[in-house]
Formats: C-alpha cells, structure tokens, sequence
C-alpha cells in the first residue's frame, strides 16, 4: 500500500511542491511567482524609460513654444523619413535617437517592425494630449498647494477672445510663498476657461466651479482684481458683486493699470490735446502704411543729419494710453524730417498721397499742435514710470498708492510752477517751430467763435498756457484723485498695521482699525478683540524706538520683519494687505502667451491641450520632471 501511494501523481507533485519550497526558502531557486513579478517590473521599467525621452521631449517643445504637429504625422518615425513636415514632436524624437538615445531608438524600430503594436508607441495625437495635459497637472498641483498652504489668496481675472473667436477668462492667482530668503508675493496663472455666459453671473460661476475644480480653498478668499468692464465690476449685478454675495471676504480691487490708463485716456480728451494726438496717429499711418513713404522719410532723415538713430515711426498703441509715449517720444525726435518728407511727398507722390500730406502738414506747423505734442510728452513723460511700476508682480497696494501720490505731488509742484515750468516747454516748441520755418502765434480772436479758446492775451507764451497747459494737467490733476480714490479708501484702514504708519495711530485708531479688519475677514482672523488690540500695541512698541529711514514701508517688508509666533494676528493682517490685488498685468501677460499658442496656424488647438502647453510656457521657473509625470 506504501508502494501505491509512492507512484501515485499527487504524490509525486506533492513531493516536487515541497522540495521548490525548500530551494526557494533555502535560496537556492527563485520562486516562480517572484520570476514573473520581475519580468513585469522590468517591463514596466523600460516602458519608463521610454515614456520618460517621450515625455522629457514635449517638455522642451512646450517650454520653447514650439508646435508640436505637422500636415503629415503619421506612419514609420525612423524607417521611412517623409519628405513632407511631419512635425517638431518627430523631428525631435529623430534627434533625440541620433544623439544616442538607444532605448527610444529600439522601441521605435520594434514598433516599425511590427504594425499591430502601433497602439503602443506612445506618439499618436491622443497621447500627446494625455502627456501634455498631465504635465500642466503636475505644475498646477505645485501652485494650488502652495495657494492653500499660504491660507490667504486673491484672484485675478480678464476676459479675451481668441483666434477662433472663443471668449477666453483667464485666471490668476495672486498669494505669498515663504522661501529661505524670506517671504515673496506671487502671481501665477492657472488656467484659461472658455465662457459662454458674460453676464456678471455666468462670470462668477464659471470662475467659482473652476476654483473648486482645482481645490482652491475658498475660505481664504480675501480679494479679487478685475477691470473696469460692467460684467466683471458691477456694483450689483458685476461679477465681483456676486461673488462677494458667497464670499463677503473677497475684497474688489479695481485694476490700479487701468485706473491710471482711464486718467490719462480722460486728461486727453481736451479738444486741442485730442486733436493733436489725432494728427500724429494719422501721420504715423500715412507714413507706416507705405514702403515707399518710408524710403522717403530716410533718406530725408540722412539728409538732414539728424542725431537721432531711430529711422521709423512707431505705432500708437490703441488700448494703452500710457504706451503712447514712445511713439510720441519718437515723432517729436523725427518731427523736422517727418514736415519735410511730407513736403516731398506733396511733389513727387500721386494726387491722393499729394493731398494728404498737404493736409497733414498743415496740422504739423500749427503751433497748437506743436505745443500740444510737448506738452504730451512731458506729462506721460511723469506718469510712465508709475505705470511700469504697477506692471511689478511683487509691488502691493501700499506702495502703488505711495508711488501715485508722489506722482500727483510732482505734478502739482508743476502746477503751482506753471510759469517757470511753462517758459521751458514754450522754448522747447519754438525751436520745433524755428526749424521748420514757422513761427508760434496766437490764433485769431473771433467773436462768435463757440468752441474756440480765445483767451485775450499779449503773448503767444501766456495764451499757450492758459489755453493749452493749464487745463491738461488741472483735468490730469482732477482724474488721478477721482480714479484712485477707491484704492486709498482701501487702503486707509489696512495700512494702519505697517509700522511707519502705525506708530503715529492712538491707541483708539488701533481698536477701529482692528475692528473693521475682524468684520471684513471674519473667517482668517478670529480672535478676541481684547487679545488682537494688545497684540498689536506690543507690534506698536517693538517699532517706537526704531530710525525713521528703518521702519517697514510696505506690507511685504513689514511681513518679513513679523515672527508670526509672536505676532499671529498681525502677521495675518499684513498677510491681508500684501495679497489684494493691486494690477490684473499677469493676466494680461497671459494673453501674450494665448496669441502664441494659439495663432493663425495653430487655431483649432483643445482647451486641455492649451492650459498644458499655457502652464509648461508660463511657469518655466517651476521645475518638471519626467518621472512625474510617467
């Protein structure tokens, strides 16, 4: 009966069964399950690899800006180069298998070799987009996290229509990150949303579900930046408004950029000012629209021997009224020329060309027009700085109030100067006037003239200036109080906690001050009012005896000169202040990036694929690598 058992198979198996248990728990085999288990890891690993030279490549073309697609990307990648542009996504693997990428060049050839397992090379249109998108991902985990773990944020956002005629919001975040250096104010971008409804209410809940579906955590909410327009800024109906019915902590500030181009936009409006502006735009049309009108106003620049190096006339910038500077800067260099290469035109051009240069001349020697053009260039001239100071990501409400005040101050020092100031700008125009044979006059004085300015006065200088200088810069005076008041009402309690401020408030201003911040942020600071008054007289203290020139200026500053151990409440406070909006220019600059992803040749490219290849160009200086992304 022994012997029966022993030739029986479940014995004999049994027995193997129990002599690999011994190898394997001896070492001296590899158990089977562990071999297979091996092979797949080793698979895995390999397609790693290959998925890694694939990703690393859509990196580069995404960080470069480049298209990734041709007319003809399909078919054999090294086998069969088509003679056709198959696309820099290709043409990049084909490089990257030249300079000695052997893993990529096997899986390439393996999958030439053998046509059904095309599904798996990894290279179709579908998987780009899959790569892509999760790049993008990737990056805009990193800002989301570093938005929450700040736990105080504010959102940007403007409306743009592309190529394809689809309503674009752009989203940006503004935040402050803490790094070795200290803390820094942040404005990145987060993503483009194609809109349908651009009613203040379809704005809020698109920009609202799109918050969510990043996992922003809106309880920090603590302000919104938008522009003038009805739909975002409404006191009711705006998007602001009603986001502010869900969130009564986000804060609306208008776009200090946009405050300052609608000074400058109703400062011109005087008719003489207008006018002149006007003729330049024309004449710089007439000139930029003709190669041949060009060549002219060379050559007679090369005659004259003008010290200027500029050889062309720049365009008005049409939204930007700020921006018009240089273009009026370089006009007023090329003035001479610009009058006498007219005055060529009208003899050597056709008829048509003839008599708009004529008529253009005769708007050039006005002395209305040349004094306007001075003047224009002074007063922009003042405000520019500020306005490329606003465009600064790490500038906040404080100090773009500081800067627009000194601006105001400076221009009301010229006001209160305007005849010393006047005499030179006077001496300026009538050198432009000498040059090209003419001389400034007055007007003629007319009786029933309605909207003439027909000041009687002795000299030309006098009526110029009361005509002319005068009311430009009472009117720029006027508009920069009116547009900015809303900021410094903003600005007026929230400013109170920065020490060069703070140490001149009683300790009743405090308590007010203190107590207005509780009712409009409720939800990040919670505290007993009694505490956060005592806390913020100790911040008061650490700051008496401190030098004038050492007090923080700013929030930012101040915020890194805070221990937020010592000081929690006002940490949060400054915290506040240093993230409301100050500009939407990020979200302008995001449309930059839009115009280049997607353009004339590039118009039907997918929303996923847009905000992948938008992240991958925007953040380039947050880092991505491929083993995150496989």
């Amino acid at each position: 009966q022994f012997r029966y058992h022993t030739n029986l198979e479940y014995h004999k198996t049994s027995c193997i069964v129990a002599q690999n248990f011994i190898d394997v728990q001896e070492k001296k085999i590899v158990d089977i399950s562990l071999q297979l288990n091996t092979a797949r890891l080793a698979t895995i690993e390999q397609n790693r690899k290959i998925l890694s030279s694939i990703v690393e490549t859509i990196i580069l073309i995404g960080r470069q800006e480049i298209a990734l697609r041709g007319h003809h990307d399909s078919g054999p990648i090294l086998s069969k180069v088509s003679n056709h542009n198959d696309g820099n996504f290709r043409a990049l693997l084909r490089f990257r298998v030249d300079s000695g990428d052997n893993t990529l060049n096997d899986h390439l050839l393996r999958i030439e070799a053998m046509p059904s397992n095309r599904s798996t090379s990894y290279t179709s249109p579908k998987i780009q987009n899959e790569l892509i998108e999760i790049c993008g991902k990737v990056i805009l985990n990193k800002i989301v996290s570093k938005c929450n773990e700040a736990e105080c944020f504010s959102l940007l956002a403007d409306e743009t229509t592309d190529i394809s005629g689809i309503e674009q919001l752009s989203l940006c975040v503004r935040y402050i990150e803490k790094t070795n250096s200290g803390s820094i104010l942040k404005e990145d971008f987060l993503s483009f949303v194609p809109v349908n409804d651009v009613t203040g209410k379809g704005l809020m809940c698109t920009l609202l579900e799109t918050c969510q579906n990043l996992k922003l955590n809106l309880k920090y909410l603590v302000g919104q930046g938008y522009d003038g327009a009805a739909a975002m800024s409404g006191e009711f109906q705006g998007c602001a408004a009603k986001v502010m019915e869900k969130y009564p902590q986000a804060l609306y500030v208008h776009c200090a950029s946009h405050s300052l181009n609608l000074v400058v936009s109703d400062a011109c409006n005087i008719p003489i000012i207008r006018n002149s502006l006007g003729s330049i735009k024309e004449t710089i049309k007439f000139f930029r629209i003709s190669a041949q009108r060009q060549s002219i106003l060379k050559d007679v620049i090369h005659q004259l021997e003008c010290e200027t190096k500029k050889r062309r006339l720049m365009k008005l910038c049409e939204t930007r009224w700020i921006e018009r500077l240089d273009a009026v800067i370089t006009f007023k260099e090329l003035f001479v020329p610009i009058f006498f290469a007219l005055e060529k035109i009208q003899m050597d051009g056709n008829r048509e060309a003839s008599k708009k240069a004529f008529t253009l001349q005769q708007a050039l020697k006005n002395g209305n027009f040349i004094l306007a053009m001075v003047v224009i260039q002074e007063i922009f001239s003042m405000a520019h700085p500020l306005s490329i100071y606003l465009q600064k990501v790490n500038v906040d409400l404080a100090s773009a109030m500081e800067t627009a005040n000194n601006l105001s101050t400076l221009i009301k020092e010229m006001r209160s100067n305007v005849e010393s100031k006047f005499h030179d700008l006077f001496g300026t125009a009538e050198h432009l006037a000498k040059e090209i044979g003419e001389d400034i006059k007055i007007p003629r004085v007319t009786h029933f003239q309605q909207h003439r300015a027909n000041y009687e006065l002795t000299s030309a200088e006098n009526y110029y200036r009361v005509s002319i200088f005068i009311p430009f810069i009472d009117h720029f005076i006027s508009q920069l109080e009116i547009r900015f008041t809303k900021h410094k009402h903003t600005l007026s309690i929230i400013q109170n906690f920065i020490p060069n401020k703070l140490i001149k408030l009683s300790e009743n201003e405090i308590e007010t001050s203190t107590e207005v911040m509780s009712k409009q942020w409720p939800v990040v600071i919670s505290s007993c009012d009694n505490i956060v008054n005592k806390e913020v007289l100790l911040w008061k203290q650490r700051w008496i005896a401190a030098a004038e020139d050492k007090l923080p200026c700013t929030f930012i500053d101040a915020i890194n000169c805070c221990d937020e151990l010592l000081f929690p409440k006002v940490y949060q406070y400054l915290k506040i202040g240093a993230t409301l909006p100050v500009t939407v220019a990020s979200v302008e600059r995001s449309f930059s990036t839009l115009k280049r992803l997607k353009s004339y040749l590039r118009n039907s490219t997918g929303e996923n694929r847009l905000n992948g290849l938008a992240h991958l160009s925007i953040h380039r200086e947050i880092p991505i690598k491929s083993s995150e992304v496989v």
